[in-house]
């Protein structure tokens, strides 16, 4: 009993060493804890490092400072960028890179107190051998990109296509090279890593690039392209022809669905991927724009005949010209389908033919039979400079031809007026001055066609007075009044073809009588009545005003009484520059 007693004492007293022993150890562990908690309360635990900096032991602001120092050099610092072996020196700050080292910080400080206690505990008894390091780095996506795509095209090597080569009339083909391109997507990866461990060189990863077009695309197309250029194709219209060679033809070559649509994302966007290729085909634009430069040669816009009146009748004076155009569509099609069936006949150009209006084919249904108007001035004492200006502007009205319907224009008929034309410099009224410009004396062409167009019965649209009496213009009424100035295009003198038929203009010029002469199918006739004076005289210093009637007349009954009144002012109000 008492050899019993005594062994359960002695393993009693071992047991109690035990726990007393590990009652220390946790005493201890705990201690430990506590005073490392105590004595880093408010900073960073020992162990945790920021980007491989060391921040243990130091309070956020420490640590932001410490970091700040460390990256701000880095950013600002050149950083070499290895592409093929070749160094592309650029600042990380430049690449849209930047530290975060407050949002780091706080990630530092928590590590080891953001968990429950237990696990807390353990990240901290951990700490000291294993480490924990905290990266936060923010890129500017845009930024990042667009340099990485600068470096691609720095350090890129294209692919080379094969191709099709004409070499003595026969065609070879050149083989195709690979390229090489920045992945874009390790790229991305690795330098986001590389830059947050602070390196200061980093190598950009590249890619082969297979060329779109491959050799044993073009080998198994290559009889297709035999075919299309074997010989050059004649082109012909009339006395022309054209060739296009079997280069051109080789040119005009391509394929259909060689490539997909851009994909929208960073690692595509700039970067066709290869396609399941097709056959070849002749681009019909590159057809289109050869033909486009022959249509220079041989478009043309119709041209009416020019007519006179002969023994009462009208006549054909200068032939017409009828237009023509080559037709673009038609003539691609031929030239394709020629290339594919290897014609050796020339392709014939379709060309459409406009008719000229007038003709000698056609004058007599024009219905130019007869006079149906004629308007008279004379202007005796004109200075030669004037005569010469009235007989130029008298040339560009010889043979008009007005379509039923149509609005005749003194302006747009009389065009650009200067000494280029044949004008001299003459007296005209403008701006409430008398001044010398080119042209003066139209008014004296505007005013007899006026006339004309009164006497024949046709509708007047546009008429302007002068400004004051000029004697030119009273003659034969021996009162002002009928009278058109003009000075295009602010002002501009207008009538209409009102009848059925087309009206031939013919005037005629003998010293200083001016004639103007409309032919056509006499449908109506017009007749003027005065003018008359309302108040003034012949006077052109005084003001004054005149009116005169203009009856048309229809199977001799009057149907219409148009009233045109005009006031002058003092010719006084008008100085001269000279």
């Amino acid at each position: 009993m008492a050899d019993k007693l005594k062994t359960w004492w002695s393993q009693s007293k071992t047991w109690h060493h035990v726990l007393l022993g590990l009652g220390m150890v946790v005493f201890l562990f705990m201690f430990a804890i506590a005073t490392v908690r105590i004595v880093n309360y408010g900073k960073i635990l020992p162990g945790v490092s920021a980007r491989g900096v060391d921040v243990g032991g130091l309070t956020k602001e420490q640590a932001i400072e410490k970091l700040n120092a460390k990256t701000s050099q880095y950013l600002n610092s050149d950083v070499s960028y290895i592409l093929n072996g070749q160094a592309t020196t650029l600042k990380p700050a430049q690449l849209g890179i930047n530290f975060d080292n407050s949002e780091m910080v706080n990630r530092a400080f928590m590590v080891g107190r953001e968990n429950d206690i237990i696990t807390n505990i353990a990240t901290q008894t951990a700490l000291p051998f294993t480490k924990e390091d905290i990266m936060q780095i923010n890129v500017d996506k845009e930024n990042f990109s667009s340099s990485i795509i600068q470096f691609n095209s720095v350090s890129a090597k294209p692919s080379q296509n094969a191709t099709y080569l004409i070499k003595d009339g026969k065609v070879e083909i050149i083989s195709g090279k690979t390229g090489e391109k920045i992945d874009m997507g390790l790229a991305i990866l690795g330098l986001t890593r590389q830059l947050s461990d602070l390196k200061s060189s980093i190598n950009m990863p590249m890619n082969t690039v297979a060329p779109n077009r491959s050799n044993v695309l073009l080998e198994r197309q290559l009889g297709y392209v035999k075919t299309i250029t074997q010989k050059p194709i004649t082109l012909s219209y009339g006395t022309k022809s054209w060739e296009i060679t079997q280069q051109q033809l080789l040119d005009w070559l391509y394929i259909e669905n060689q490539e997909k649509p851009y994909k929208e994302d960073l690692l595509n966007r700039y970067y066709r991927t290869p396609a399941q290729l097709s056959d070849f085909k002749i681009e019909k634009q590159n057809v289109v724009a050869f033909l486009n430069e022959i249509a220079k040669e041989i478009n043309q816009e119709a041209v009416d005949a020019t007519l006179t009146i002969s023994d009462g009748r009208a006549s054909v004076f200068k032939q017409s010209r009828d237009g023509k155009k080559l037709n673009i569509e038609k003539s691609a099609d031929a030239v394709i389908a020629a290339a594919q069936s290897n014609s050796s006949s020339p392709v014939v150009l379709a060309v459409d033919v406009k008719k000229a209006a007038v003709s000698d084919e056609n004058i007599d249904s024009l219905g130019i039979k007869e006079l149906i108007g004629e308007g008279v001035s004379s202007f005796p004492g004109s200075t030669p400079q004037r005569l010469q200006n009235i007989r130029v502007g008298t040339s560009r009205y010889n043979g008009i031809l007005l379509k039923p319907g149509q609005v005749f224009s003194f302006g747009e008929i009389l065009g650009e007026v200067g000494p280029a034309q044949g004008y001299a410099e003459s007296k005209v009224i403008l701006d409430g001055r008398q001044e010398f410009q080119y042209g003066g004396g139209l008014c004296q062409v505007s005013s007899t066609i006026f006339r004309a167009a009164l006497n024949a019965g046709l509708p007047i649209l546009e008429r302007t007075n002068h400004s004051f009496q000029v004697s030119y213009y009273t003659q034969p009424y021996g009162v002002p009044g009928v009278d058109a100035t003009i000075y295009y295009p602010a002002v501009d003198f207008k009538f209409k073809n009102d009848t059925s038929k087309h009206i031939l203009i013919q005037p005629e010029m003998l010293g200083t009588n001016l004639t103007f002469r409309l032919y056509g199918t006499k449908e109506k006739e017009g007749k003027i009545r005065g003018p008359f004076f309302n108040f003034g005289s012949l006077d052109p210093n005084a003001p004054s005003q005149t009116t005169f009637y203009r009856d048309v007349i229809v199977n001799g009954a009057v149907t219409k009484t148009d009233t045109f009144t005009t006031y002058y002012k003092s010719a006084l109000d008008f100085p001269s520059s000279n």
